[in-house]
């Protein structure tokens, strides 16, 4: 299950092409948000029997961060990354600073460092009742198949269609309704924001060295001032993509994946692992920053 926070590169890469459109196709959507459920009611994906207690709780986390879409996911970040660096019509005009700082890029999201954080971050108050439920529920024909839908390749021109369409024929409402609750359990636009503005203020940290207090709170006010702005663009359109990539699992299939994280296992999980996340790019980016800086000073003194 690439829930959205595994997602999130391809759900930020798709609010730039949303832009205006994506706000435009909300309000054909909805008028406002539709309340969220007030059930919590067990979920639909009912856990297997009991693991063997031999098992390690390093092979249980092995297992959730395996059958979760994680250890997939961790492994394209580097590569995702450089793809964008390469398409970037700003990337250096040097062909020799550019192969250097794709260098830096690989060096700094490097994905063990991922997992040594998603691995820390699953062992942290190791709960072994808890992991095992988590790894029965993902282990489920329905987890299965979502973990496969979420991994499949994003193609932002289908996404572009499906808005078209959506724009003629409006979701129903209950449809959603169970998009918008799933976008609350997962915290995918908090976490977007969160990620967004993370990676921005680490990689001036490390371009500044910290020694420039002055740039860092001009910076903070600026980013502060964007979040709510952000906030107003991103929410529908992760709803809307949300649409897009769920589209194959009928109401209660989505519903029985909404329960999932209204469990206490689930809440856990989805938790920790984007906390995870965040933290690992917020290293890889002070990192890339500060090597950046000194690829630039080492330019100017030669």
């Amino acid at each position: 299950m690439k829930f959205y926070a595994k997602k999130i590169s391809m759900v930020i890469c798709s609010v730039a092409i949303l832009g205006c459109g994506g706000w435009f196709t909300w309000q054909a959507l909805s008028d406002g948000q539709l309340p969220l459920p007030v059930s919590h009611a067990e979920a639909a994906i009912r856990p297997a029997p009991s693991l063997s207690a031999a098992s390690s709780s390093d092979e249980l986390i092995g297992k959730i961060i395996t059958l979760s879409g994680l250890q997939k996911q961790v492994e394209e970040i580097g590569d995702k990354l450089l793809e964008t660096i390469r398409q970037s019509p700003d990337k250096p005009d040097d062909p020799v600073i550019a192969i250097e700082i794709e260098k830096i890029v690989a060096e700094s999201y490097k994905p063990e460092h991922f997992h040594q954080r998603l691995r820390e971050a699953l062992k942290e108050d190791f709960d072994r009742g808890r992991i095992e439920k988590l790894v029965q529920a993902l282990s489920t024909p329905l987890m299965k198949r979502i973990t496969e839908i979420e991994g499949r390749e994003f193609d932002l021109h289908m996404l572009e269609a499906f808005i078209e369409k959506v724009t003629r024929e409006p979701l129903p409402t209950y449809r959603l309704h169970l998009l918008q609750a799933l976008e609350s359990v997962t915290h995918t636009t908090k976490f977007a924001i969160e990620l967004t503005v993370g990676v921005k203020r680490a990689m001036l940290m490390g371009l500044v060295n910290n020694d420039d207090a002055e740039a860092m709170t001009v910076f903070d006010t600026k980013l502060n001032e964007q979040k709510k702005e952000m906030t107003e663009k991103m929410y529908p359109a992760m709803v809307i993509t949300m649409a897009y990539v769920y589209q194959e699992l009928n109401d209660a299939e989505l519903d029985a994946y909404v329960q999932f994280y209204l469990t206490e296992e689930g809440n856990w999980f989805i938790t920790q692992s984007v906390n995870a996340l965040a933290a690992a790019f917020h290293a890889g980016s002070l990192q890339t920053g500060k090597r950046i800086a000194e690829l630039t000073m080492t330019k100017k003194t030669k």
